[in-house]
């Protein structure tokens, strides 16, 4: 991949690592916004996100913008990783008597 895009191994390794990072501390600011705003928002509004995230990703052209778009997926991504457990949480737990 480094030979086809043109970028050294340790941008990508610098856009992975932001991208783990990013995914890491995601959920501590999504999770409280989603249950004060609503689930479904947040859902539809990272889902967006995400969406122009990929149309930028495949427009990169420098080594900033591999790493700034790794970032921001990753704090994005971080919605579905930590609110679909909530989700199904809420969704199986059977309802008391």
């Amino acid at each position: 991949m480094s030979n086809d895009i043109d970028y050294s191994y340790d941008v990508l390794e610098a856009s992975y690592a932001a991208n783990s990072a990013a995914l890491a501390i995601g959920g501590v600011f999504f999770v409280p916004l989603a249950i004060v705003i609503g689930r479904r928002f947040v859902y539809m509004a990272t889902c967006l996100v995400m969406f122009a995230c990929a149309i930028w990703s495949a427009r990169t052209e420098t080594a900033v913008d591999v790493i700034a778009t790794n970032i921001v997926m990753g704090l994005v991504a971080s919605v579905t990783e930590s609110l679909f457990l909530l989700t199904v949480r809420k969704r199986c737990t059977p309802k008391p008597n």
